[in-house]
């Protein structure tokens, strides 16, 4: 399958990469001008962003599957709106161009109950001072996708860790109390497989490590 990795230089994407090269897919990557590149050479790039158009249409040709992982930088009272431009740009050219299927990452921090049950420093700091305008971001990206005619998935993990692979929660709306971490390089097999299997298609999913937990369990 011929994949675009948007966010393939980050840490999230940079698994991304690695995960649809093991298995066999064939990806480009939309690299930022400002970023340093270290991917494999047989991925393709492209230069630009989520939020330039020109080059997104450019990244978009030929592709068959998009994958997003784009995490801005935490600020104090940080504001953003890379995720609800960018899926705007992302969305409407991919109705244009033709790949329909979309898996797009937010955070299981949109999730108002796992804010909730969090550490105290988590809900307390890092989330009212530094979290919050990226959360709010997130989940305009998220309402705004429900309303297009793709085949759209949203990946909310829970803390990323640089942990290897292991085992999965999956929930639909809420992760068990424990559920707080899972690695880059289980989000980014969940999310390779995702595209072969399509199972979640149209729906927002909860990760974590620690085993598997289906939708309204």
């Amino acid at each position: 399958m011929n994949l675009l990795i948007i966010g393939a230089t980050g840490a999230l994407g940079g698994c991304l990469v690695e995960a649809a090269r093991r298995r066999g897919h064939n990806v480009t990557a939309l690299v930022h001008s400002r970023q340093p590149v270290n991917l494999a050479p047989d991925v393709a790039r492209v230069q630009g962003s989520l939020l330039h158009r020109e080059s997104l249409r450019l990244a978009l040709q030929g592709q068959q599957a998009v994958l997003v992982a784009v995490a801005p930088r935490l600020r104090f009272r940080g504001q953003t709106r890379v995720f609800s431009e960018g899926v705007a740009h992302l969305t409407c050219l991919m109705e244009q161009l033709g790949p329909k299927r979309l898996l797009w990452t937010t955070s299981a921090g949109v999730e108002p109950a796992y804010v909730a049950t969090g550490p105290w420093f988590y809900r307390r700091i890092l989330h009212p001072w530094f979290l919050a305008g990226i959360y709010a971001d997130c989940a305009a990206s998220e309402q705004y996708l429900e309303q297009t005619p793709l085949q759209w998935t949203v990946v909310r993990p829970s803390r990323l860790t640089n942990g290897s692979a292991g085992e999965r929660v999956v929930a639909a709306s809420v992760l068990p109390a424990a559920a707080r971490s899972i690695s880059r390089a289980d989000v980014a097999e969940f999310m390779v497989g995702e595209l072969e299997q399509q199972a979640w298609v149209g729906q927002k999913l909860m990760l974590a490590d620690g085993g598997a937990v289906r939708p309204g369990s």
